[in-house]
């Protein structure tokens, strides 16, 4: 958390329209380049195209696990989960990945935590699960999707053909399923909800949703960011972005 709130205090600002300040990229050194990412209070964390697991420290990769094969990682409260490239489901059982994994039955192919706990899935039929942690297990969730994000702002995903979608009564990162799912629009590849709601469109272009709140979980507007590059993946945690370029590099934003 104090590198995370070193990074954020580090990044000079841009001013951009109706008060978003969206802060210069900073590059992440070190490793190969990445294919996943995951940031929390744990840290940051990525898949490199090796299959192996890193760790930012400061603001390069640091190699934690070169002995499994990985396909991608997620931050959920104070644990770490991990899915094999077979699609197995680990988690940490320190909380940090340090002294090994625990295996979770079931198989997913992308997988996202916040700061509650909270866990969301999808699989590679694009079925849509939530960890329950009470009873050990996955709970199905109605509707198909590709890529998910649950985080302040609610949970949000993606279809393999590009619609975006919300789930009303997740705003606020409270620990609940939620009801239906409302469609946003289309034309994007993925999304990222942290303290704000961000989504690349097809084309790799980062745009910011305005207006969410529980009153209205899918919000109102588009808004340009106006942040260089094109991108395959994006992560949020509260005022920070991680980001991954097309070609695999990796680069923090602050955004306030």
């Amino acid at each position: 958390m104090i590198m995370i709130k070193t990074l954020l205090t580090l990044l000079a600002s841009l001013l951009l329209a109706e008060g978003v300040s969206i802060s210069s990229r900073v590059r992440i050194n070190g490793g190969p380049t990445m294919t996943r990412i995951a940031v929390g209070k744990a840290g940051i964390y990525a898949v490199g195209t090796d299959r192996k697991l890193y760790k930012v420290r400061g603001n390069t990769w640091t190699l934690i696990d070169g002995r499994n094969r990985y396909r991608d990682v997620a931050v959920a409260g104070d644990r770490i989960w991990s899915l094999g490239t077979n699609y197995w489901i680990y988690r940490s059982s320190d909380g940090y990945a340090k002294s090994g994994w625990e295996q979770i039955g079931g198989l997913l192919s992308q997988i996202e935590g916040d700061d509650t706990g909270s866990l969301w899935g999808v699989n590679m039929h694009d079925d849509i699960f939530r960890f329950r942690e009470d009873h050990i297990n996955w709970h199905h969730i109605g509707g198909k999707l590709r890529q998910l994000s649950n985080g302040y702002s609610g949970v949000w995903g993606v279809t393999g053909g590009g619609a975006l979608f919300v789930r009303p009564g997740t705003y606020g990162s409270t620990v609940t399923w939620g009801h239906d799912w409302q469609h946003v629009g289309d034309g994007f590849k993925w999304v990222a909800s942290g303290s704000q709601v961000f989504a690349l469109r097809k084309d790799g272009h980062v745009l910011l949703r305005r207006g969410v709140s529980a009153e209205n979980p899918k919000g109102t507007s588009w808004q340009n960011t106006g942040i260089p590059g094109r991108y395959n993946v994006v992560e949020a945690y509260k005022n920070l972005l991680v980001l991954l370029d097309t070609t695999g590099y990796s680069y923090f934003i602050s955004v306030s």
